[in-house]
């Protein structure tokens, strides 16, 4: 049952491709939730699926994904059905994306304030409202000399200002939630701290419900209330952030974290994964995913799916937890 406390709710959701005449699933049974004020991490490889998840929420998943199954509820309607009429009042309104390259998602030839503007504009404010809004949106996210900057052209800001911009467009309407992609991948390191206290702030300000997608689990421990590690279209572990931090049951997790440096690893080699993620022809229909890269498989791994395990504040998908080892 759907919990009404839930801005955002994901439930068994499967998509594939079809590949060589056969369906290859880049999500498979995906569940996660998202409360009002919470910060919740996706995390996981590149290929593992995080934006995959990300564009289904916002019906923006490629015309050649299947969804097979499962169920998307943006506090709790469900939106999966919902027509491109119904698209494009929903989205830039109650669920907005800040996407991974602001360069690219900018419009080149439109005025970077017009462009948070536009969007207030094509949910019913009049220009002279928008307008008012944009700018104060723009001083609120950091820009600098807002009434100048509203005139500039995506090009003659930089790389911190054009991802501020595209924050202050997606928080134009008030969304009940926020899906940050990789807010912070291109930009150098004094932004990505500026950009990721901005989103701490504002989703405690606001109580948006933030949905971050990352690989970075520094990010991770330091901003989110919960946590879901995705390998290979599958949520192996999640729950309370701390809790997993603490206590990773999933290899997948151990390695992940193996690999984040820290000061008690001052002067140590990292850990690394071998190996890489399956690609999509090449997943198999049961077992576990992470069976090739796992030291500690068995051969039930190969031939039987896991199933979720543990509470709703900490669960793992992985028989070596259920057998206790």
């Amino acid at each position: 049952m759907i919990s009404q406390t839930n801005v955002l709710e994901i439930e068994k959701l499967s998509l594939f491709f079809m590949v060589k005449h056969k369906p290859a699933y880049a999500l498979r049974s995906v569940s996660l939730n998202i409360q009002r004020g919470e910060t919740a991490a996706l995390v996981g490889e590149s290929g593992c699926g995080k934006t995959m998840t990300a564009l289904s929420c916002m019906g923006l998943q490629p015309s050649q994904a299947v969804i097979s199954d499962g169920a998307v509820r943006l506090c709790g309607r469900e939106i999966l059905d919902c027509t491109e009429v119904q698209w494009e009042k929903i989205r830039g309104s109650e669920i907005a994306m800040i996407f991974q390259e602001p360069a690219s998602a900018l419009n080149p030839l439109v005025k970077a304030g017009y462009q948070i503007a536009e969007a207030g504009i094509v949910h019913g404010m009049d220009y002279k409202t928008a307008k008012k809004a944009a700018l104060e949106l723009m001083d609120k996210t950091g820009l600098p000399a807002p009434s100048r900057l509203y005139s500039c052209y995506p090009f003659q800001l930089s790389g911190g200002q054009q991802q501020r911009v595209m924050i202050a467009a997606a928080l134009m309407n008030n969304p009940a939630l926020l899906i940050a992609d990789e807010p912070t991948s291109s930009l150098d390191v004094t932004i990505q701290a500026q950009i990721i206290e901005l989103l701490r702030s504002l989703n405690r300000i606001s109580m948006t419900a933030v949905l971050l997608i990352t690989h970075d689990l520094g990010i991770v421990r330091y901003m989110c209330d919960k946590v879901f590690i995705m390998y290979a279209g599958t949520i192996v572990e999640s729950g309370n952030a701390e809790l997993v931090f603490s206590d990773p049951r999933h290899p997948y997790t151990k390695r992940l974290l193996d690999s984040l440096p820290s000061a008690e690893k001052r002067g140590k080699k990292l850990q690394t994964i071998e190996g890489s993620v399956p690609s999509l022809e090449n997943r198999p229909e049961y077992g576990c995913m992470f069976f090739e890269r796992c030291r500690f498989h068995m051969d039930v791994c190969r031939s039987e799916t896991p199933v979720e395990t543990g509470t709703i504040v900490h669960s793992v998908c992985c028989h070596l937890y259920q057998s206790g080892v």
